[in-house]
């Protein structure tokens, strides 16, 4: 739900000087200005608030680099171009920026997608398994969504926090925080190995190896198979039961627990294509995400031709309306708002499906 009045202030004691209500920023490339109506969340590098664009009054949400960050040139210089760079980024399966700048005071900020709807984080505890034709639906999109991002950055965090159902139907990439941009050079987070362990590839767990685009491809491998059987193949007993030095060794040595191991009415041409992305040697994955996509899109035709066509994914969406519990909190979590905020970091935490 948007914060408002009393919320919105209550932020401005987390920094300096926090963006009040009624407060605007001007898009110096098209003249659109952009008003603060309400606050929407926090993260370690940012905040994040509703606005409306003035002239048409379309809402948005309004990321912003925290003003105790602006002393640090290379942190604003390196949020900057990254800014820059997701504007290029125009794609329907990934959170888009409209509008970038940078106030007076130093502070760099984003205009992007205000998006309404569910991560698969939260619709994991309403749907712990998903029927198969929505599960391919969601991951085709999700890989051509990732297909567009590739195009610009790794981006080293695909998990179900990272993935979105919009009220429109629309599968997004969400938060783009610990990518690794191509052509700046530049990743948006520094130091250390970047990642949600649970979801990371092997190679993703050590910081010497070369990192491309394949390692997202193993992430969604992980995540397609937790929508179809809902277990994890990796700590099939329960990610919270696993000890994490434990669940890391496993992900570097392998080998995960087979899809029709978890999950045995799965066809076999649809578990090849899971698994395949799941292979420890990211040169036995899918070459790339559209290759990822164009395999699951044909399992997905193949599964209709012998039993019929499923369900549209906006009968998951109608699904998930009449178990809401507060249907006002149809604002989604902040960091779904933005392609940048870290998951992990936002307050308040998202709300979870009874």
């Amino acid at each position: 739900m948007v914060n408002t009045g009393r919320q919105l202030k209550k932020s401005s004691t987390w920094i300096e000087r926090a963006m009040s209500l009624g407060a605007s920023v001007r898009d110096g490339a098209d003249g659109a200005t952009y008003q603060v109506i309400g606050f929407l969340g926090r993260g370690g590098m940012g905040e994040v608030y509703q606005v409306a664009r003035t002239d048409t009054g379309a809402r948005f949400a309004l990321k912003c680099l925290q003003l105790q960050h602006v002393g640090n040139p290379r942190t604003i210089e390196r949020t900057r171009r990254e800014a820059l760079t997701l504007r290029e980024l125009r794609h329907g399966n990934v959170v888009g920026v409209h509008a970038t700048g940078v106030r007076a005071d130093g502070l760099i900020w984003m205009v992007m997608d205000l998006l309404t709807g569910h991560t698969w984080a939260q619709i994991h505890a309403g749907f712990p398994r998903l029927p198969l034709p929505w599960a391919l639906k969601i991951g085709r999109a999700a890989a051509e969504g990732l297909s567009g991002v590739h195009a610009y950055a790794v981006h080293r965090d695909i998990k179900p926090e990272n993935l979105h159902l919009g009220d429109d139907a629309v599968v997004r990439v969400l938060d783009l925080g610990a990518g690794k941009f191509h052509r700046s050079g530049l990743l948006t987070t520094s130091g250390g190995t970047i990642g949600t362990v649970p979801y990371m590839s092997p190679e993703q767990m050590s910081p010497s190896t070369p990192l491309d685009a394949r390692s997202d491809l193993f992430s969604l491998g992980v995540v397609l198979t937790e929508l179809i059987s809902g277990v994890h193949p990796f700590a099939p007993n329960g990610i919270e039961n696993e000890n994490m030095f434990t669940l890391v060794s496993k992900l570097v040595n392998g080998p995960p627990v087979a899809l029709r191991g978890l999950a045995p009415w799965v066809p076999a041409q649809v578990a090849e294509v899971i698994d395949r992305a799941l292979e420890r040697d990211p040169a036995r994955r899918q070459g790339s995400a559209a290759e990822l996509a164009a395999a699951l899109g044909g399992a997905l035709d193949r599964l209709e031709r012998e039993l019929g066509a499923g369900a549209p994914l906006e009968t998951l969406v109608t699904e998930l309306h009449g178990r809401e519990i507060e249907r006002a909190e149809r604002v989604t979590n902040p960091f779904a708002a933005t392609a940048m905020l870290p998951s992990d970091d936002v307050d308040p935490a998202p709300r979870r499906l009874a």
